[in-house]
């Protein structure tokens, strides 16, 4: 049985929707960009214009973008036409490496204060509340592995890895948010497909792992305590071998919010709280703020990991290092402490940091 704690089960967990675990990231290498058209311009028109001229190379997105080939001949002639308006590349986003119940004493994040000072004091919240199953938690992660403390807090998600290298499981988007796994072999890095700074690894099962924190079955005699005990989870994958797309991410965030995508069923149970335990190094893009303040002017909040640093395991300081979407405007970021309340020395720091 996969055991949630995982091999850094001493790290902090957040109560609201957020576990920190590790944080490496670079902008992708691809060629394919988000283009935002000028006024005039609409996504109808626009696929009405490729249509009719037999220009391809472009997808439709959300919040009226485009992802496209800045080889195509659509880029070249909305360039030259000065129709493009702004632009950004499709970075690569990647993970952040996260009662009766058996393995609670382990969780001394959870456990009374008194206990640790760092901890996060939930058993008096939990003689207050235990959660309620109409909050709806939207996990943009790598997927959802089938769990026994996990069946009954599960919601049908979607899959928006639209690269099927990356996606792994045979295809690109779907509505099946398994996931299929995003190890990577030395044979697979042989074969040239994989980008240079895509490691060697086995599956990282992040997204089952961040999901049980936040809603395992608990008080059960089983496995650990989750932190909410009847909070429902939307699992929406965004994420597969080597990371995931900015394009992708953009339309997880508003799809778990319930706003629509272009060639996707509307999300039957918008989220309450959308949680994003991934990110890259650099600033909040456009496409990615533009998305967040669609979706917070829903009233859904957006929690966000900071990130553990970089290679030296030391933390980094958000105001000179930025990580995104911790550091978007309108998102929570949390960093994480050591059992004494200390700030944790791996933990990324400065003015992003909302929550410890």
């Amino acid at each position: 049985m996969l055991n949630f704690l995982g091999a850094k089960h001493h790290r902090v967990a957040f109560w609201a929707a957020s576990v920190i675990t590790a944080i490496t990231a670079t902008a992708a290498q691809a060629e394919p960009v988000i283009v935002s058209l000028s006024d005039g311009i609409t996504p109808l028109s626009a696929r009405s214009e490729m249509k009719s001229t037999q220009i391809s190379g472009a997808t439709a997105l959300s919040g009226d973008q485009w992802l496209i080939d800045t080889h195509s001949a659509a880029y070249q002639q909305w360039q030259q036409e000065g129709r493009i308006i702004a632009q950004t590349p499709n970075y690569r986003i990647y993970p952040l490496s996260a009662p009766n119940d058996p393995y609670y004493d382990l969780q001394w994040n959870l456990e009374p204060s008194y206990l640790y000072y760092g901890s996060a004091n939930f058993e008096p919240a939990w003689q207050i509340t235990q959660g309620d199953d109409e909050v709806i938690v939207a996990v943009i992660d790598t997927g959802i592995l089938p769990h026994p403390a996990l069946t009954a807090r599960v919601l049908p998600g979607y899959d928006f890895v639209s690269d099927p290298l990356m996606a792994n499981d045979g295809g690109g988007r779907d509505g099946d948010a398994t996931d299929p796994g995003d190890w990577v072999t030395a044979e697979d890095k042989a074969t040239g497909l994989y980008d240079a700074d895509c490691a060697h690894s086995d599956s990282s099962w992040h997204g089952t792992t961040v999901s049980g924190i936040i809603a395992a079955a608990s008080n059960d005699s089983l496995g650990i305590a989750g932190a909410t005990w009847n909070t429902r989870i939307v699992p929406v994958r965004a994420l597969g071998r080597c990371g995931g797309e900015l394009a992708d991410l953009v339309d997880a965030i508003r799809w778990s919010a319930g706003l629509s995508v272009p060639n996707v069923p509307d999300n039957p149970h918008p989220a309450h709280i959308i949680n994003l335990s991934i990110g890259r190094q650099g600033h909040c893009s456009g496409p990615e703020q533009e998305a967040i303040d669609e979706v917070t002017a829903l009233g859904i909040v957006v929690v966000a990991a900071v990130g553990n640093g970089g290679s030296d395991l030391v933390g980094d300081d958000l105001d000179f290092a930025p990580v995104t979407p911790a550091t978007c405007r309108g998102v929570i970021g949390v960093g994480a402490v050591e059992r004494s309340g200390h700030l944790a020395s791996y933990s990324n720091y400065g003015s992003g940091v909302d929550i410890l």
